[in-house]
């Protein structure tokens, strides 16, 4: 719709503004998280700019589920999975539903999304990484 298309173009103007704001929020989750084991954060190739649209980690012996709900009783609301299914487990692939992708399947088992968006706060965001480390 026009206004939609309207924001959008409006929001083009801000976008080095968002991406920075992001890009400091995941410093922040970085700072925190880098040095603990049950957590692996995914990170982009070191040649690319990447816009933290996710912030994504792999919780590595630790239930997502709960996780989530751990969070949510916080006041922490994850931003959602990349794949919960895989994409070759995806109905539409039903020809690919029996391969086996082992480290797709591990990464899409245990990956939750970090909040992150422009308005979120320094002190918000270490206040998430700190509590996902309390539930270890």
């Amino acid at each position: 719709p026009e206004v939609a298309a309207l924001m959008g173009i409006c929001q083009l103007h801000s976008i080095e503004n968002f991406i920075n704001k992001r890009h400091k929020i995941a410093l922040a989750y970085d700072s925190i998280l880098q040095n603990f084991g049950e957590i692996e954060i995914i990170r982009s190739p070191s040649e690319s700019r990447f816009n933290f649209f996710k912030y994504t980690v792999i919780l590595k012996n630790i239930n997502r589920e709960l996780v989530h709900k751990s969070l949510e009783k916080k006041g922490i609301q994850l931003s959602g999975y990349v794949y919960e299914l895989p994409l070759h487990k995806q109905p539409v692939f039903s020809d690919y539903n029996k391969n086996v992708f082992s480290m797709t399947e591990y990464v899409c088992s245990k990956h939750i999304c970090l909040p992150i968006y422009p308005s979120l706060q320094i002190e918000e965001a270490e206040y998430i990484a700190n509590s996902l480390i309390e539930l270890f």
